[in-house]
């Protein structure tokens, strides 16, 4: 009978080993050997500033206050350049890479359980952050963003894949950062270097993070080459075009709409007008091929397939009109005009400062 028992608990044995094995990676300094990104630091921050935020809020003689709630296309603000021009304002930026509606909600439920009343809020939104299909999936809202329990309040919004994923990259480390051989070897070479350096780039992206209250500022001075330096130009030009082409195929072709995202936004364009808090729905510039193709291209392979924009707009358009909020479209020439970018999906650091111009005097409707 004893030995039996023993026998029925060698599975459970087995999985317990294997879990905790898979930890043994995450000892110490260990990660910094394998990890690529440092992404998980903008989230952690985001905790930090909701107190801070809090805080601020109280002062008596404090500023109006912009927050800021997006994805890595908002992250580029610049905190002194703000209070400096814009006297008697100041940002708190929300932004996370792959920052979505989902993300969003958390936040606001964490405002309205505060009751957190900035002077205007500004949702970042795109249609990759609606499309159901990317052949890409980017989990680093939910595996980084998102608590247990909203998750567990909301499953029935997110994909059944999703949830999986979640799950697995939640239990399994090894799985979801996936340490690689060659990564570990390069970053041992020359008494670990690779490794200091990057110990030093997260002390340095969370001390950007702390001053700017969330904002990451960087390349105000960047513009794109110069036409007549030739080499220059067509290099830019075809990082411009494969970008393009990479952010359109992998995350917004074949396009359909993602209905818990939809819900999510909503729920946040509710818990504002519940709040009283001004509120903006903001899409952000893009690159002129990556336009075209949200203008021109099928959103799949259907025959007479609309475009992306030609689906995403009315609906956007609708939400936007139902709560009473705008819907301020940055790739409307008339609105905004700076055509610097890094890549298709980003726009240069040297249009932010044009960027906040335009929205502090939305502020002003």
């Amino acid at each position: 009978m004893k030995s039996f028992k023993l026998y029925m608990l060698f599975p459970f044995l087995l999985l317990f080993a294997a879990f905790a094995f898979d930890k043994i990676f995450f000892i110490g300094k260990i990660p910094y050997y394998f990890m690529g990104s440092a992404s998980y630091l903008n989230y952690d921050h985001k905790l930090e500033l909701l107190d801070e935020l809090d805080q601020y809020l109280k002062e008596k003689n404090r500023s109006k206050t912009l927050v800021i709630m997006g994805n890595s296309r908002s992250m580029s603000f610049e905190r002194k350049y703000i209070e400096t021009k814009f006297p008697g304002w100041t940002i708190f930026n929300f932004s996370v890479p792959g920052g979505t509606p989902d993300y969003y909600a958390f936040l606001m439920e964490k405002f309205q359980e505060r009751n957190l009343k900035p002077d205007s809020i500004m949702f970042f939104v795109s249609p990759d952050g609606f499309n159901k299909n990317p052949k890409i999936v980017m989990g680093e809202v939910m595996l980084n963003g998102l608590s247990f329990s909203f998750i567990a309040r909301n499953f029935h919004r997110f994909h059944v894949d999703d949830l999986t994923n979640y799950i697995a990259k939640k239990t399994i480390w090894t799985y979801r950062y996936r340490p690689r051989i060659n990564s570990v070897r390069e970053r041992l070479k020359n008494n670990s270097q690779a490794v200091k350096d990057f110990e030093k780039f997260l002390a340095l992206t969370r001390s950007t993070m702390v001053k700017e209250r969330g904002s990451v500022p960087y390349g105000y001075d960047h513009k794109n080459p110069d036409p007549g330096d030739m080499k220059k130009a067509k290099e830019h030009e075809e990082v411009m075009l494969e970008t393009a082409n990479s952010g359109f195929y992998n995350f917004l072709y074949p396009f359909e709409w993602k209905q818990g995202q939809l819900d999510f936004m909503e729920d946040c364009l509710r818990t504002a007008g519940d709040m009283g808090i001004q509120a903006f729905l903001i899409k952000p510039r893009v690159g002129p091929i990556l336009r075209k193709y949200l203008d021109e291209k099928p959103s799949s392979s259907v025959k007479n397939a609309p475009s992306v924009n030609a689906i995403w707009n009315p609906v956007m358009k609708n939400i936007a009109k139902k709560y009473n909020v705008p819907l301020v479209d940055f790739n409307d020439d008339q609105i905004f005009n700076c055509d610097h970018f890094y890549d298709s999906s980003h726009l240069s650091g040297y249009c932010f400062p044009e960027f906040t111009k335009v929205l502090i005097g939305l502020t002003a409707r």
